[in-house]
C-alpha cells in the first residue's frame, strides 16, 4: 500500500488521502502508519484515516456536480470546504 499525502489540486479541488497498492517496503508502511496516526490526532472526529481511491472519487465528484459560479477560484476540499482530512 502507498499513503499520498500531499494535497493535489486540479481545478482548486483538493481530494482527500487515500490508498493505493503498489509494492512498497516495509519501512514505508512503518511510515504510512505513523503519518495517519499523527493525522488521526488533530483530524475531526469523523476522521477515520484515508479513504479508497473511489470513495475519494465519490466525495470529488458530489463536489464538483454542486458546484456554483460563486464557488470559482475558490480552494475546496473534498467536503466542498476548506476542512482538509
Amino acid at each position: 500500500m502507498r499513503l499520498y499525502s500531499s494535497p493535489v489540486f486540479r481545478d482548486n479541488l483538493c481530494h482527500e488521502i487515500s490508498l493505493t497498492f503498489p509494492a512498497v517496503t516495509e519501512e514505508e508502511i512503518k511510515g504510512a502508519i505513523g503519518m495517519v496516526e499523527a493525522f488521526k490526532k488533530v483530524a475531526p472526529p469523523r476522521w477515520k484515516g484515508p479513504l479508497t481511491p473511489l470513495e475519494s472519487v465519490e466525495l470529488q465528484k458530489r463536489v464538483i456536480d454542486g458546484l456554483t459560479i460563486e464557488d470559482s477560484g475558490k480552494f475546496l476540499s473534498h467536503w466542498g470546504n476548506k476542512e482538509w482530512l
